[in-house]
């Protein structure tokens, strides 16, 4: 059974994002706890801690009859928990290793997709805080992109051209 185009992307969003190592020329080890839609929120005994989430989509149909495909503006959320006595610079040390890992290929390209899943992709906002939790200082951070992806009009399994 075929997957969405916007599974695939997520899905391929996730792998990336689990790559971030130090092992791999990365300032934190962030991908090591990386998860896409966790519905449960972490213990803080599982900090730091990565979410992935998928929050809006926008399509608009391009092209007319049988040449018209949909384009997609999906927007992501990377959602970042970390506890220690400098949350700050961990949140600061992560949002540079997401900002490197969507820099290294902003289409997305996978092994079923060598021309990438996306076409576009750009960084919107992002914003954090810390607070004080018992003897640990939690913070939290999120970070949005956007990735612009394409569909044949009405089949989310192919994109034009399939």
């Amino acid at each position: 059974m075929s997957k969405p185009i916007r599974q695939l992307l997520m899905e391929a969003i996730l792998a990336r994002f689990q790559g971030i190592t130090v092992a791999n020329g990365y300032m934190t080890d962030i991908g090591n706890s990386t998860y896409l839609c966790r519905a449960v929120d972490p213990d803080v005994t599982e900090l730091p801690f990565l979410n992935i989430l998928d929050l809006d989509r926008q399509t608009k149909e391009v092209g007319m009859g049988q040449l018209a495909t949909h384009e997609h503006t999906l927007t992501i959320a990377a959602q970042l928990m970390v506890a220690g006595s400098q949350p700050a610079v961990t949140i600061r040390q992560v949002e540079a290793d997401l900002s490197k890992a969507i820099g290294e290929d902003r289409k997305w390209i996978t092994t079923d997709f060598p021309l990438g899943i996306g076409f576009y992709t750009v960084l919107t906002k992002s914003g954090f805080g810390q607070d004080a939790n018992g003897v640990r200082i939690l913070g939290g951070y999120h970070f949005e992109f956007t990735v612009k992806y394409r569909t044949k009009a009405f089949d989310e399994t192919k994109q034009p051209g399939q």
